[in-house]
């Protein structure tokens, strides 16, 4: 109905089971998404972030954006599919408002850990890219050294900004961030030290030595806005890659 999808999530379960964040609410499909249900939960906001807890998919954690009137703004967590909510804010009333910029994600080895990761437009007085981490399923968070976009592999190797963690967000160390602003971070599905970028001007970009140093691989997208990318988790080859023209928008699939 002409919502404009910001965040799609699937569940590793069951493949026909999505969610999608949308310009005004939450969405769900039970059938791959031939038929979508709006999540009538209170949860009156702009949805721009949803992540699964792969251990626990019912419990879903969505970063929100409120909008005009009674709206919900900041990360909530649902433990009955999106039935009922919980606003978790501790520790996170400073990176707000910059909530039109968030990634979220689960930490897949110990999924009482999750990931917070914020960008602002650099300006001046403004704080750079910064990512909070919590250990107890987001109802406490503390800023760590990562930055923006996030990702976490299958062996729980964190990805944030120009760092990475090998011990679940406990310490970091120095990495490279992409050549252009990046917009996403995908890890490969086989957990080999691959991750992609998408940015949002450069078209994607792929490191193959856990982002120590990055290539350009935009061969046939035709686009140089790359707003999200992911990766198939039964075949890793295949990535997906969602782009954005001067002229509309596209999607491109490649096998690599």
């Amino acid at each position: 109905n002409d919502r404009e999808i910001l965040s799609v999530a699937v569940d590793p379960r069951d493949a026909r089971r999505i969610w999608a964040g949308t310009s005004s609410g939450l969405y769900g499909s039970r059938d791959g998404g031939v038929h979508w249900s709006y999540v009538v939960s209170g949860l009156i906001t702009r949805v721009i972030d949803v992540a699964l807890d792969p251990v626990h998919p019912d419990t879903l954690y969505v970063a929100t954006a409120g909008l005009e009137g009674p709206s919900v703004e900041g990360i909530v967590r649902s433990t009955d599919a999106g039935t009922t909510w919980k606003l978790l804010r501790q520790g996170l009333e400073s990176a707000y408002p910059w909530q039109d910029h968030v990634r979220l994600a689960v930490d897949p080895q110990v999924p009482n850990v999750v990931y917070a990761s914020f960008y602002e437009s650099p300006a001046p007085g403004t704080r750079p890219d910064v990512t909070y981490r919590s250990t107890d399923n987001g109802i406490h968070w503390t800023a760590t050294e990562g930055g923006f976009p996030l990702a976490v592999d299958r062996n729980g190797v964190v990805y944030a900004g120009d760092r990475r963690s090998t011990d679940h967000g406990a310490t970091w160390q120095q990495a490279a961030a992409p050549p252009d602003l990046a917009t996403r971070y995908a890890a490969s599905a086989a957990a080999d030290g691959t991750l992609w970028a998408a940015t949002g001007q450069s078209g994607v970009f792929r490191s193959r030595d856990r982002a120590a140093t990055w290539q350009a691989s935009s061969g046939g997208l035709h686009a140089t806005v790359v707003t999200s990318i992911a990766i198939d988790p039964q075949t890793p080859r295949v990535i997906y890659a969602a782009a954005g023209t001067e002229i509309g928008r596209a999607s491109c699939r490649e096998r690599v």
